[in-house]
């Protein structure tokens, strides 16, 4: 009966680990994009 208990809650944080990082994954990605853009632009005009 404890395990039955126990068993759902660490598969939602599992899920919720992935959503975050998933989340996290596509910002970092964002913030790399915007980087290299401004440094560009930063070449560009200097």
């Amino acid at each position: 009966m404890l395990l039955d208990n126990l068993s759902p809650v660490p598969e939602a944080e599992t899920a919720f680990y992935l959503q975050v990082m998933d989340v996290l994954g596509w910002f970092v990605i964002g913030v790399f994009l915007i980087v290299i853009l401004a440094y560009g632009l930063y070449t560009l005009f200097v």
